[in-house]
């Protein structure tokens, strides 16, 4: 909820230029979503380990993945 709430705030805090908020909204049945959620998993363990070891870091980040339903169709 934190993270959540700075996100809110970098809105209104930083320029565009330095910041990168993005959402995408789909139709997916239960059996995608389920491989939706395990391919961001994967994506956000390759992002940890390519650079979550910078030799020269200048700003501490927050990189976030929401996925969660808006409206059941069935």
């Amino acid at each position: 909820r934190q993270m959540i709430q700075k996100a809110s705030e970098a809105v209104d805090r930083y320029g565009s230029q330095d910041r990168t908020l993005s959402g995408l909204t789909m139709a997916l049945s239960v059996e995608r979503i389920e491989e939706l959620k395990a391919r961001l998993l994967e994506f956000q363990r390759e992002i940890n380990s390519e650079f979550s070891n910078d030799k020269d870091p200048a700003r501490v980040v927050q990189l976030s993945f929401q996925l969660f339903p808006l409206l059941s169709i069935r």
